[in-house]
């Protein structure tokens, strides 16, 4: 069964008799529900199949586990092949296959114009208040503070995206609750619906995660999939369940960049200072599947897609004009919930 995923009115991929179908929507959180189908998907979009086994036949061995040939390449890692066919670039997958999520969904919103932000926004009254950084530093304790405080609707609290045009578009990927959420989430906390282990184990449930059990479970991707719903040092819920479907926004036009920083060595600097194009790219590019980063450098080698930097950098040239405000916003290195709160209002409304 064909099936079409709409990122906006103007971006999306096909799955084509996909298995994990129902299980790439759920990650996607609530993104189907406010797009609400808003345009069909243009020709050329990416396409996602599925095969039981792929096959290296007659393609050559360029490196442990990647094989390619003139029009494709070969990821026995992830279970992968990508092709070129005429103007479309077609996915086969033999897994679930979670890791090139965000590079389908990043190809997909190139070819409109479009980019994906690893950043929280938040909006009110059609403007967009976003606010990139790295992983860990606050983004989505920040969204949350304003969209129940503040009268702000949620955009995302890990991803946007940013158009050529300057708009900023939803991106209401499911929320990850840690232990560390729950002053910002106690509702979740006090109905038992929090992550079960403790914050001091997360650093050694992370390394052992990493280490050991990801790498058996990937010979097994149900296994896998059902561990990463399963994780004890995390929760993943949908936006709408802790703000309701009516606080999050579908669309805004972009007016404030907020980099948020964590440290009080971080390198004071004026707004007019800070490089916000740069910081986005880094962020975004930092928070992808770095071994996927490694087959689509391959894949543009092989002119299976276009030189994707170029247009990635020029989206973000063009849609983070000289107009949009940009702040800096740092933070303590060890900051609770109240300080947080403390230091959005003085940043943002003195």
């Amino acid at each position: 069964m064909k099936e079409k995923i709409n990122i906006n009115e103007k971006a999306g991929f096909i799955l084509n008799d996909f298995p994990w179908t129902e299980e790439w929507k759920q990650e996607l959180g609530d993104l189907q529900e406010v797009v609400q189908q808003k345009g069909d998907i243009k020709e050329g979009s990416i396409e996602v199949n599925y095969k039981n086994r792929i096959k290296s036949k007659n393609m050559t061995k360029i490196r442990d586990g990647v094989y390619i040939d003139e029009n494709s390449i070969l990821d026995k890692r992830y279970g992968v092949k990508l092709i070129r066919d005429k103007n479309k670039v077609k996915f086969i997958l033999d897994n679930i296959a979670l890791e090139w999520l965000d590079w389908i969904k990043q190809l997909s919103l190139l070819k409109s114009g479009m980019t994906l932000v690893h950043a929280s926004a938040v909006e009110k009254n059609g403007k967009a208040l976003v606010f990139p950084s790295w992983g860990g530093v606050g983004k989505t304790s920040i969204a949350s503070y304003l969209v129940k405080n503040k009268g702000y609707n949620l955009l995302g609290d890990d991803q946007i995206i940013i158009s050529r045009g300057g708009m900023c578009y939803s991106m209401p990927m499911r929320l990850v609750i840690y232990p560390y959420h729950k002053d910002v989430f106690p509702e979740l906390f006090e109905q038992g619906k929090g992550p079960i282990l403790p914050e001091s184990m997360i650093n050694f449930f992370d390394f052992i995660g990493k280490k050991l059990i990801k790498p058996l479970a990937k010979k097994n991707s149900d296994l896998l999939q059902k561990l990463r719903e399963k994780n004890p040092q995390s929760l993943k819920v949908k936006p709408s369940e802790v703000f309701g479907i009516n606080k999050i926004s579908y669309k805004a036009e972009l007016e404030k960049v907020v980099w948020v920083d964590k440290g009080e060595n971080s390198r004071p600097q004026t707004d007019s200072d800070i490089k916000v194009k740069n910081r986005l790219f880094g962020c975004t590019i930092n928070d992808f599947d770095s071994y996927c980063q490694e087959i689509i450098n391959i894949g543009m080698g092989l002119d299976i897609f276009e030189n994707i930097y170029c247009i990635w950098g020029d989206v973000l040239n063009k849609g983070v004009n000289e107009e949009v405000k940009r702040r800096k916003l740092v933070l303590p290195e060890s900051c609770n919930y109240k300080e947080l709160q403390k230091k959005i209002n003085e940043s943002l409304y003195q």
